[in-house]
């Protein structure tokens, strides 16, 4: 796909490929909808053949893909006034993927902290990463490294893409009925999860320090070497003092530190 290989789509070419996209999604919408309405009417009703292309990817393929590509605010609302914001019926399908993704993205476990097992293989994995970048920028090429998943988009890009969908199109939106449900759905999900996030951000001051330990870590391993336990023990203080936690033990709000040597 384009994504992978160009760095440079503007987001008018963007927006109108998904404009292509998404009107193939919602015939086949429609045709589905109808074969289910005649087969409830007789039973002996024919297969409705669908309006889907296979030269066409699907449209959450596209939008997980365009969610991922860097992209400019201004234009990408520009081209999404230009090419989708009249057509309320098709804004309201990109919504419901964008509330579907919310829904899996907010049951997907987040885990605070890898265990051995895991950091040894996200080391190896983002070794290999950077082998394939590095031997890319040999050949005098850019390629964009990407791991096969089924997992949603960052939340982060699923409302910002959210906002600018709405930004070009509410008015129509609130013109077309069956586009309210989504809309109501949508306010609840992403309320929850904002209170969600801002509960989180709490724990970013006191965990900080260790963050910036397990930076150095990563620093370390990725020129080649390992950061002694001296440096380490360095680096833990200096981030302690950053937010005011004295070298051996020290308050940070609720929280306690502790210096602990095995």
């Amino acid at each position: 796909m384009a994504f992978a290989r160009v760095n440079d789509l503007s987001e008018d070419e963007i927006i109108e490929t998904l404009q292509a996209i998404l009107v193939e999604h919602v015939k086949t919408q429609r045709a589905t909808q109808k074969a289910d309405t005649d087969s409830d009417d007789d039973e002996m009703a024919v297969d409705t053949p669908t309006h889907s292309s296979t030269l066409l990817p699907s449209l959450q393929t596209f939008l997980s893909a365009l969610l991922s590509y860097p992209t400019s605010a201004k234009p990408l609302l520009a081209a999404i006034k230009k090419y989708l914001a009249p057509d309320a019926e098709g804004i309201t399908a990109l919504l419901e993927v964008m509330d579907n993704w919310v829904v899996r993205r907010s049951n997907i476990e987040e885990k605070l902290w890898m265990s051995r097992k895991e950091y040894l293989r996200s080391r190896k994995r983002a070794k290999e990463q950077r082998a394939v970048v590095e031997e890319s920028k040999e050949k005098g090429k850019q390629k964009v490294a990407s791991i096969a998943t089924d997992a949603p988009p960052l939340l982060s890009s699923i409302a910002a893409f959210t906002s600018t969908l709405l930004d070009a199109s509410f008015v129509s939106l609130l013109q077309y009925a069956p586009s309210h449900r989504v809309l109501k759905s949508l306010r609840k999900r992403l309320q929850d999860e904002t209170v969600y996030a801002a509960q989180m951000e709490k724990l970013r001051g006191p965990l900080e320090p260790f963050w910036r330990v397990e930076v150095g870590k990563e620093m370390a391993l990725a020129e080649g070497g390992e950061e002694t336990r001296k440096e380490s023990k360095k680096r833990l203080q200096e981030s302690l003092a950053l937010v005011g936690v004295g070298v051996g033990l020290g308050d940070v709000g609720v929280y306690k530190v502790e210096e602990l040597v095995l």
